[in-house]
């Protein structure tokens, strides 16, 4: 009848709801196989023919069982069968550690190859669905950088008292006031072994009330803020104020290392559910995370060399630098650690250059990280903390 309004029948609705639902869920699990099959394609560019890898796969994103699964799925058929075993007999294969992160934009994958000439990082995103942006599991904090102090000069340490700000350098401890919107030098004490000459060198300082004590490769120092600025130094290593004890650098080299544990660039204490855990950010981007007894209890892949505990009102947090690829800019990005899994709280932010130290200060409620500016050509440090109220 003309005007008579029809209905679509209730099976036919419920039919075009269930079919929109399953293209959704079949375009996202397509999204996730072309980053994964994309990132297998820019290996398989750059590698040898005869080249096989073992794969390890870390999930530090809040992604599922099931869309982890499709990824590496779509990640191994694509590289058509460069993945194998060692039998035993053959050549040793290369290590292929592939990492799932997030930030607010979306997903990323980072893929490491390790051999025993060299490495390379690999990098593929994707951009966050609706349903990948459910509530289950947002990025809740925020990183905040506030800019310290810059010179052209490499900076190993520095640490606010007040409005003077105490500076280790590979040559000199400087002491500086704030006057107006900038340091003026006020006390400068150089140290009896230059640091300069050693390759990418290390050095921490700590404050203890108005005594500050220094550590670099090969000498330690003691000294005092007020009344005056003064030090004396001996030399020789000693342990360094890290989150464990009895580590030292190695002669000559720019990593720590303690009996019985793996050679480590940097190292964090934190907690989760009241259990205590130790991260060692150790050589080829592996992160060793050790229990109260120092036993390895887990892994994570596809980090970079810097970690830093922050404890703040909202939990203790990790800290850590990730692996650029090409890109001349580090980025930095805050994670915590349920049951044993990396889960990102933060986005991640791009500094203007590499980093060259991230230390925990010693209240933990904020890190120092220095960066070589690679458009400037100076060093920058910044102050950085964990903001809960986002």
């Amino acid at each position: 009848m003309i005007g008579q309004r029809t209905s679509r029948p209730r099976w036919a609705l419920t039919l075009a709801i269930a079919l929109s639902v399953a293209g959704t869920l079949m375009a996202e699990e397509s999204a996730l196989q072309r980053c994964a099959m994309e990132l297998a394609r820019q290996i398989l560019q750059q590698a040898a023919e005869t080249e096989r890898w073992t794969l390890t796969v870390t999930n530090m994103s809040s992604l599922g069982e099931a869309d982890v699964r499709v990824v590496r799925e779509a990640f191994e058929a694509e590289l058509r069968g460069r993945l194998t075993t060692h039998d035993g007999e053959s050549a040793l294969p290369s290590a292929l550690r592939l990492a799932i992160s997030e930030n607010m934009m979306g997903f990323v994958l980072i893929a490491q190859t390790q051999t025993d000439e060299a490495g390379r990082t690999y990098v593929s995103e994707w951009p966050r669905t609706q349903r990948e942006s459910s509530p289950a599991a947002p990025l809740r904090l925020a990183l905040n950088l506030h800019p310290l102090f810059r010179q052209s000069y490499p900076i190993l340490d520095v640490v606010p008292i007040g409005e003077r700000l105490l500076v280790l350098d590979p040559a000199n401890v400087s002491l500086y006031k704030r006057k107006e919107d900038r340091w003026e030098i006020g006390q400068l004490l150089p140290l009896p072994q230059s640091a300069a000459l050693i390759r990418d060198p290390r050095g921490r300082l700590i404050i203890e009330g108005s005594s500050f004590r220094v550590y670099l490769p090969g000498q330690h120092c003691a000294g005092t803020v007020d009344p005056s600025l003064g030090m004396d130094c001996i030399a020789g290593d000693a342990d360094w104020p890290l989150d464990i004890d009895g580590a030292g650098l190695a002669p000559g080299r720019n990593f720590f290392e303690r009996e019985n544990l793996p050679p480590f660039y940097s190292g964090a204490r934190t907690s989760s559910a009241g259990q205590s855990f130790l991260i060692l950010a150790g050589q080829e981007g592996t992160a060793h995370i050790l229990d109260r007894t120092l036993k390895r209890v887990a892994a994570f892949h596809a980090w970079g060399d810097d970690v830093a505990g922050i404890k703040t009102s909202c939990g203790e947090q990790v800290v850590v630098t990730l692996p650029r690829g090409a890109s001349d800019y580090d980025t930095v990005q805050a994670f915590e650690i349920p049951d044993l899994r990396a889960v990102a709280v933060t986005s991640p932010i791009k500094l203007p250059g590499v980093v060259t130290a991230l230390w925990s200060t010693t209240t933990r409620d904020n890190a120092v990280v220095v960066v070589f500016d690679v458009d400037t050509g100076t060093y920058e440090a910044y102050m950085l903390s964990v903001d809960c109220g986002r």
